[in-house]
Parts: structure tokens; C-alpha cells; sequence
């Protein structure tokens, strides 16, 4: 399952500032990386799954998730900003400094997309593991680590 992600799909020290910023740059980044085809598409489809319920989760982490049609692979981003990302409503009331974001082709939105982002839930839980991912300044380092921790 730990096949998603890489170093060039780590991106620390964004200037995003709100939930919807770093929502929009992460689209931007999937079409950049040839994972989608239409970044106001999947940046919408982010935005529909938020108003279904906030993708905040604890420790500064968000897990912002989405299906869509401008998704061409299953792909998994890393967007870290040095300030937190306002409007990004979590379950410990911290702020959100980091989204770990999936995203899959309407077709593909079946089990194994429900066992990725189950998988990564249950890893934010762990005091240590979001202690790294956040202290991490090396992107390949940032990507092992959540790697490791879809592969266990």
C-alpha cells in the first residue's frame, strides 16, 4: 500500500495559509506531477468531500481526500505549511499545519482507497510518528516515514 508516495510528492514550507489554499495547491501539485488533468476539478472535489465533514484530524494533521474524474492515478501529497492552515476544523481543536492528501479516480474509490486513509488515521493517532512527519526538513525522509507506516 506505501506505493504512493515520494519525495517530490513532499512539499514543506508552503505559503498556504487556509485549508482552501493548501487544497488548491495540492491540486495544482497532482497536475504538475501527471496525477490529474484538471486542478479546479479535483480542487472542487476536495472541497465537496470538506462539506461533507471537516478532514481535520489531530496533532496538526488534515487527511483531505478525493474521487474524481481529473484523477488519472491514485496518488498521495504532503503539503507542510510553517504557519497553520486556518478554517481546517480538527477533532483536538489544534491547528492543521499538515495535509497528508489522497486522491483516486472515480473508479477506482473502492476498498484499498478505504484502507489507505483508515491506515493513515490510525498513524496520526501515534504521538511519534506525527512528531517526525512534522519535524522532518528532508522530503525523502517525510515520504519513508509514511511509508514505513502504510507498509506495517
Amino acid at each position: 500500500m506505501g506505493q504512493f508516495l515520494t519525495a517530490d510528492n513532499v512539499f514543506l514550507h508552503c505559503d498556504a495559509s487556509t485549508r482552501d489554499e493548501a487544497l488548491s495547491l495540492i491540486a495544482e501539485k497532482a497536475v504538475e506531477q501527471g496525477a490529474a488533468t484538471d486542478a479546479q476539478v479535483l480542487y472542487q472535489a476536495f472541497l465537496d468531500r470538506e462539506a461533507e465533514g471537516s478532514c481535520g484530524m489531530v496533532s496538526g494533521f488534515a487527511i483531505p481526500h478525493a474521487k474524481s474524474a481529473a484523477v488519472t492515478r491514485p496518488c498521495v501529497l504532503v503539503v507542510r505549511s510553517d504557519r497553520p492552515l486556518e478554517g481546517w476544523e480538527t477533532m483536538d481543536r489544534a491547528p492543521v499545519t499538515c495535509a497528508v492528501a489522497i486522491m483516486v479516480p472515480d473508479t477506482d474509490a473502492g476498498t484499498p482507497y478505504l484502507r489507505l486513509l483508515a491506515k493513515l488515521a490510525v498513524m496520526l493517532m501515534n504521538d511519534g510518528f506525527a512528531r517526525e512527519v512534522l519535524s522532518q526538513e528532508d522530503p525523502a525522509e517525510v515520504a519513508a516515514a509514511i511509508d514505513a507506516g502504510l507498509e506495517a
